[in-house]
């Protein structure tokens, strides 16, 4: 590249396979000569390289060149792409109501014993927004040290698995709507909250507003975990992206703006617009179960693996990280 301020940004090389069956690309890094470099390495039929085609593309770059200086093409005998699968599992069923505020956590203690019982490894269990709060019974924000968070940190240290959500904490006299990550010893992994209070929050809630962007880091990767409301507004889960992270869980409880006919598919729509524009899975958990709208585990290419309804309120999927890492899509 000669005279492109940053060509990370400006230039692109594509690798397309025979029959336009499989496209990847490329993206520029810088090495310690000043010099960029390109490579990829990508599973394909041996004859494949025969037909294999190679593009550079440029744009916004108002004056300057780039070019190809060393193209090379190798054949690795028994090469496997390299695979980071994470089991995700996502639970949206409410406790029974009315009950104590101990009970609720219980019940999801109870609930993820059960979604871990018969599995060979689950990585991470996603909990609603506020599952310490009933659709129709407030109860007291809780300290992230308390009992009820203990009967959850104790269900991710006997399943040996993560665990995200969302409650309503007390923190120093003011109640934050709070993300967690517990890890798989019971401990706290990270936190977050809220940055975009809906206005029941700001008004009748009194909630304290959180002031960072936070990713996270696990034994798989790195999740950021913007709750409900926060995802309305994309910049904020895309400077998560831009933050690197990997995998985008999204404790929920319905989208209000739209009408009740609409809302089934509303929060899909958002999960795979914010895929295509980020190339990383996203995984919606809904407080309201699938009677308002389904939790969700979307891929990185937009597909739906797993889906919620009123028969089932626990759901299992695969998603592999190392074809996000693999992919930086727009995210440069």
């Amino acid at each position: 590249a000669t005279g492109v301020p940053n060509p990370a940004n400006a230039a692109m090389a594509v690798v397309q396979l025979p029959g336009n069956q499989n496209q990847r690309a490329l993206t520029p890094a810088r090495l310690p000569s000043g010099e960029w470099q390109a490579s990829l390495t990508l599973q394909a039929p041996k004859e494949a390289v025969q037909d294999l085609n190679l593009h550079l593309f440029a744009g916004y770059i108002p004056k300057g060149a780039v070019e190809w200086k060393e193209v090379s093409v190798k054949l690795l005998p028994g090469y496997a792409p390299p695979s980071r699968p994470v089991q995700v599992v996502v639970i949206d069923s409410q406790p029974p109501r009315p009950g104590p505020a101990l009970a609720s956590a219980r019940h999801y203690a109870a609930e993820i014993d059960k979604a871990c019982a018969n599995a060979k490894r689950t990585d991470i269990v996603v909990l609603p927004e506020n599952f310490n709060k009933s659709k129709v019974v407030p109860v007291a924000p809780v300290r992230l040290d308390s009992e009820y968070m203990k009967a959850i940190r104790e269900a991710a240290r006997r399943n040996r698995t993560y665990v995200a959500g969302s409650v309503y904490e007390e923190r120093e006299g003011v109640a934050f709507n709070a993300a967690f990550l517990i890890d798989r010893k019971g401990e706290y992994a990270g936190y977050y909250r809220k940055t975009h209070l809906t206005i029941g929050e700001m008004l009748y809630s009194d909630l304290g507003r959180g002031e960072e962007i936070k990713v996270l880091i696990t034994d798989f990767g790195k999740v950021a975990i913007p709750v409900c409301f926060d995802f309305h507004y994309p910049e904020l889960p895309r400077m998560m992206a831009l933050a690197g992270a990997e995998l985008v869980l999204v404790p929920f409880a319905a989208d209000g703006r739209l009408k009740e006919d609409a809302r089934q598919r509303g929060t899909e729509f958002s999960g795979k617009t914010f895929v295509m524009e980020n190339r990383i899975p996203v995984v919606f958990a809904a407080t309201l179960g699938s009677t308002a709208q389904p939790s969700l585990i979307i891929d990185q290419n937009g597909v739906v693996l797993a889906r919620s309804d009123s028969q089932k309120h626990t759901i299992r999927a695969v998603v592999d990280l190392e074809q996000v890492a693999g992919d930086p899509g727009w995210r440069g």
